[in-house]
């Protein structure tokens, strides 16, 4: 407020207030027209000079200032302060004063107020005040105020408050500070569970935590076992500490890895950002448990005396690494079961093992008396001090080596036949292991009957030995011969060997057919009389075996005489009882010509041989005298008929064969009536004469019958004294009286007829001249004839040279050396074709009648006429009351096999008109196997009847037969069918086996097919007992070849020389020209060989089994020129 000036003249009076430093510097400027003012202003600074100046102004005229000093005491603006130091407890801020203020006023202190808060769940504040003060009265700003004794990890806001002699200053504007965390106090542990191998600890938190808790850091540290463990690298294993971390809001912890019976130091510490706290620490000791099992157990088998059984065990094993406590002792338990002998009981046993010095770690135990066959288990166990603990065991298993067992007990055969015996058995009471097999011997003690004492009849009892399986219990032995005593031992093996041989058994095989007569022959007595008498002496020997209790010999002589509808059988029989070694039986009064059958069977108790059979022919007689024959009739003077009649002589003595007229004089006769010869032109009787006359000669030639078989006239009109054809008969002398009688011939005798006499009439000399000419010209003739004859001679005196040249019989050859002999015989074509003569000209040697086969009524059932089976060995049907046969005929042969019995059928392929024939021989042999080597039609001719149906198919025959193909299994080289026959109410299941592999224009590649196919047949053959039916077309080429390979290959199965010769001559000897060409005869030997060499896989390439082509022909002497031509 001021005065207005006094000198002013108006009332306009413009003020100017001003507030200026004392350099004048206005800091407030302020116009106003009152006298006084408000000075509105707030930044003053205490304890400066300030001058407060007014002037006036009036319109432009200004007065000076007018001023006045002026001085506030007011207390100092707040500080302004700022964080400088954060500590855990302490803090340190420096504040600074407005500069303008610095030196203006006096200072007495600055306290500074800490404020501590934290917001708790409820929202409410919890404060902390930390104050401090401080003296700064000579204190030059900026200052530095510390605060302490702060808690740890707090927000405080300060703010400073300064003091003068005005009093205090507003607070400074508050500082945030936040104090560092500080280490937290250690948490409490408590163990509150301990176990074998797990520890349960649980804390607290702690009394100060002293900042944010980040975790409990928990070292749990193994320090020793209470318990032995080995000092060995094994158990040798090092525990390290264990740290674990947890959470701050976890309070518990369970430690599962914690070794049993040991000693651990547990430390926990709380951790927070500061660090950690101190350790609290707990000491415990984990409780015991089971130990573990021994070490390294193992076992050896100490093997003694295996007769006696002296077998044990020893087990061995080391002390455990860990036993997680104190062990009492060891213990071990064994336990045995049978696994052979089951009805044994077990083998068991315990033992307590002491535990020994702790330095030796190894213990051992030894189980005695071990049983045979036993499945062991060894347990080893640790047996512990604490008794609520269990034992640790280890097992080890093992078996005891099997025994010898004891012998098995043979029972008394309850099934035997004539060449088997069955043997059962139980098994050894005690068997000490696995019976692996059994090993039977079969000692054959000799025949129940007896024997001949010479040494055909010598045989070497053959003993046996069987490996047999396991089971069952019984064999079949199958090699025995009849009514022999066998005695069988038997022995079983286990893996460990043979045990001992039990008790013998014995046993004999039943009765069976008794063999054939040995060495049936026949010595014709003839005596060469007018009057018929002929007798015959059979002679044959013991058989060898009788197979049975003798009782006789039944001989029978049936004769008949062919093609003679008067002529009455002749029948004789006898029985011999005796015994001996040789007999000799005679049959007299033979009738002549006779076709004789001599039979003789050996008689046993219950059994009778086959039929030994021999055939002869007994010799024609002389013919008996005729009545008086009629002259002839002249009808020139050189020429004359004769009529010759065709029944002039009696053919009761034999068939009238030749004729002839001899002619002469008056005073010529030729003295003989009858008289012998032997059938062939040397022996053809010469005329006889008076020594004081020309003597009569013979008109006709040797061996001559003008009555042909086909002629129809039983007369026959011969001229005398045409020397056209007859060189003998030279013309007759004119006006001669001449005597004529006819010579009639049986094979082996002649008679004369009476004699007739006729005279000729004159005649001119030109008859005689005509007569010389006609002489010269039979003398020509008869040079030339014997010219020929001559030749004859030679050629067949060097045939004889030839067969003189040929090699003696083959003998029979080893398995080991017939390689040699086979390639000799390959490489050697003349060998072969010697052998192969030879035995062509001992085949020859068999001389046995064909009649049957030729009969009118069995000539159209051959399919080849120059393939007749022999009337002795071949096959007669039974069943012929039907219109398909009326006949026992059919061109088949029985023929000997390997067992020298009757094994197979040889026979032709059917003809459609004998396929029913065919069927009825099946059915009577009861045949379960036919063989066919042969297709059908081969090179466009007809082979074979297709004598079945195709598969699936029927085919009905005339009475009554009906074949069905029930299956047809193809395998390229061979089909196998199952045929079923029906008759009646009666049927008969087949197995046809074809084989195919056969080229139309050769033979099969090599021997490996045909072996193959030996083998499949043989296969089917041992099913059954019957015979094999083997047929191709003609039956004798490929059908004796595939025989001669079964013979043969089952000699080398029984490891038996091979004689092929042999075999093949014997096949001849039951159906002619089996084996029919000499490449067939070469094959069988390679087959031989490549079985022996190569059995799996044969290979060759020999042309073979082309067999002769036989081919009908009408001529006979055709048939046997072309026999060796054909190919079949």
């Amino acid at each position: 407020m001021w005065e207005p000036p006094a000198n002013a003249k108006t009332c306009n009076i413009e003020y100017s207030v001003q507030i200026a430093y004392t350099n004048d510097t206005p800091i407030y400027v302020e116009k106003t027209s009152k006298t006084y003012h408000l000075i509105n202003f707030t930044s003053w600074i205490g304890c400066m000079t300030y001058k407060i100046k007014v002037n006036a102004k009036v319109d432009e005229a200004e007065s000076k200032f007018k001023e006045k000093s002026l001085q506030l005491e007011r207390v100092t603006k707040p500080p302004i302060c700022f964080k400088q130091i954060e500590k855990e407890t302490s803090i340190t801020m420096k504040c600074d004063l407005d500069p303008k203020e610095t030196s203006l006023c006096e200072r007495e202190q600055i306290i500074v107020d800490c404020i501590a808060f934290e917001e708790q769940n409820n929202g409410s504040w919890v404060i902390w005040q930390r104050t401090h003060s401080q003296n700064i009265i000579h204190s030059v700003p900026p200052f530095e105020i510390c605060v302490k004794d702060l808690s740890e990890f707090t927000n405080y806001t300060c703010s400073a408050v300064i003091f003068n002699s005005a009093g205090n200053s507003t607070p400074s504007e508050p500082v945030l500070f936040h104090t560092k965390e500080g280490v937290p106090d250690p948490p409490h542990l408590s163990i509150t569970e301990i176990g074998s191998r797990s520890i349960y600890m649980e804390w607290s938190e702690p009394e100060n935590i002293r900042g944010i808790l980040i975790g409990y850091d928990i070292m749990i540290k193994p320090k020793e076992s209470i318990y032995f463990i080995p000092n060995i690298t094994e158990c040798l294993v090092t525990h390290n500490p264990c740290s674990h971390w947890e959470p701050p809001s976890s309070y518990e912890y369970r430690f599962l890895e914690a070794l049993p019976m040991y000693k651990y130091d547990i430390d926990i510490q709380a951790q927070s950002r500061a660090g950690s706290s101190k350790i609290y620490t707990e000491k415990i000791t984990t409780h015991a448990e089971t130990p573990e099992q021994p070490r390294n157990v193992d076992l050896n088998v100490n093997e003694g005396d295996k007769k006696n059984y002296d077998v044990n065990a020893t087990i061995i094993w080391s002390y455990p690494c860990y036993t997680y406590g104190h062990i009492k002792h060891f213990r071990i338990n064994f336990t045995g079961v049978p696994y052979a002998d089951l009805n044994n009981s077990p083998h068991t046993g315990t033992e307590n093992i002491k535990i020994k010095d702790l330095n030796d770690l190894d213990y051992n135990y030894t189980i005695h008396d071990l049983k045979p066959a036993f499945n062991y288990t060894v347990y080893v166990s640790v047996i512990p001090q604490q008794t609520d603990l269990d034992a640790s065991s280890a097992s080890i298993e093992f078996i005891s080596p099997e025994g010898y067992p004891e012998p098995p007990i043979l029972n008394k055969p309850t099934i035997t036949t004539e060449k088997s015996i069955t043997f059962t058995w139980e098994e050894p009471p005690q068997k000490n292991g696995i019976i692996k097999s059994y090993q039977l011997e079969v000692i054959n003690e000799g025949p129940m009957y007896s024997v001949p004492n010479d040494e055909e009849c010598h045989r070497t009892l053959q003993n046996y030995s069987y490996s047999l399986p396991p089971s069952p219990n019984s064999f079949a032995f199958k090699m025995g011969t009849p009514y022999h005593s066998y005695k069988a031992g038997l022995t079983a093996l286990t893996s460990e060997g043979a045990g001992e041989l039990g008790e013998y058994m014995k046993a004999r095989t039943l009765e069976s057919e008794p063999e054939e007569v040995r060495r049936l022959t026949e010595n014709l007595k003839i005596q060469k009389t007018e009057i018929y008498n002929v007798s015959i002496m059979l002679s044959f020997k013991y058989p060898c075996n009788t197979y049975g209790l003798f009782e006789k010999f039944t001989i029978s002589v049936d004769g008949n005489r062919h093609n003679c509808t008067n002529c009455t059988s002749d029948v004789r029989e006898s029985d011999i009882l005796n015994k001996s070694e040789e007999y000799q039986v005679e049959f007299s009064n033979l009738k002549p010509e006779y076709n004789y059958v001599v039979s003789v069977k050996v008689h046993t108790k219950n059994y009778q041989s086959k039929i030994s059979k021999l055939t002869f022919l007994s010799p024609s007689g002389v013919p008996p005298e005729t009545e008086d024959i009629i002259a002839p009739v002249p009808y020139d003077s050189t020429k004359a008929n004769y009529t010759l009649d065709k029944d002039l002589f009696n053919a009761e003595f034999g068939k009238i064969l030749y004729y002839a007229l001899i002619i002469g004089t008056v005073d010529e006769n030729e003295y003989s009536k009858y008289g012998f010869w032997d059938g062939d032109e040397n022996s053809w009787p010469t005329i006889q004469k008076a020594e004081s006359v020309m003597g009569p000669y013979q008109a006709t030639p040797n061996l001559w019958n003008p009555f042909e078989e086909d002629r129809k006239s039983d007369l026959y009109v011969f001229v005398f004294g045409d020397d056209s054809i007859f060189a003998s008969n030279k013309p007759l002398e004119p006006g001669i009286t001449y005597t004529l009688k006819v010579r009639g011939f049986t094979f082996n005798g002649y008679r004369d007829s009476p004699t007739v006499t006729f005279e000729m009439p004159a005649a001119v000399n030109l008859a005689l001249i005509l007569g010389l000419i006609f002489g010269i010209i039979g003398t020509g003739i008869l040079l030339g004839f014997m010219f020929i004859l001559w030749r004859r001679r030679q050629q067949w005196n060097m045939k004889k040279e030839s067969i003189k040249s040929i090699p003696l019989t083959p003998m029979p050859v080893s398995i080991k050396r017939f390689p040699n002999h086979y390639m000799a015989l390959k490489n050697s074509n003349e060998k072969l074709k010697q052998e192969f003569t030879l035995l062509g000209t001992m085949s020859n040697e068999v001389i046995l009648p064909t009649y049957d086969g030729l009969l009118p009524e069995n000539k159209k059932k051959n399919r080849y006429t120059n393939i007749i089976p022999y009337d002795q060995t071949r096959v007669k049907l039974v069943d012929i009351n039907d219109n398909s046969s009326m006949t026992d005929y059919i061109n088949a042969s029985y023929i000997q096999g390997f067992s020298n019995n009757i094994e197979y059928i040889a026979t032709q392929g059917p003809l459609e008109h004998t396929c029913v024939d065919f069927w009825k021989m099946v059915m009577q042999e009861n045949t379960s196997l036919i063989v066919m080597v042969a297709q059908f039609v081969e090179q466009n001719k007809d082979k074979c009847y297709k004598y079945f149906p195709d598969n699936h198919e029927n085919m009905e025959l005339e009475n009554g037969i009906c074949i069905r193909c029930c299956t047809e299994l193809d395998f390229k080289t061979h089909i196998v069918r199952t045929l079923l026959v029906q008759k009646d109410l009666q049927q008969w299941t087949v197995t046809h086996l074809q084989f195919t592999d056969w080229p139309d224009f050769g033979c099969p590649e090599g021997s490996e097919v045909i072996l193959e196919f030996c083998q499949i047949m043989r296969e089917h053959a041992e099913k059954s007992p019957n015979p094999i039916v083997i047929h191709c077309s003609a039956g004798v080429g490929r059908t004796g070849t595939l025989i001669a390979l079964d013979i043969l290959l089952q000699a080398i199965n029984r490891e038996q020389d091979i004689d092929i010769f042999g075999t093949v001559l014997n096949l001849r000897r039951d159906r002619k020209n089996m084996v029919q060409t000499e490449k067939q005869y070469l094959f069988i030997h390679t087959c031989v060989n490549d079985a022996l060499e190569n059995p799996v896989s044969v290979q060759t390439g020999i042309d073979l089994l082309s067999e002769p082509i036989y081919e009908n022909v009408n001529d006979i002497k055709k048939e046997y020129e072309d026999m060796d031509e054909s190919k079949f």
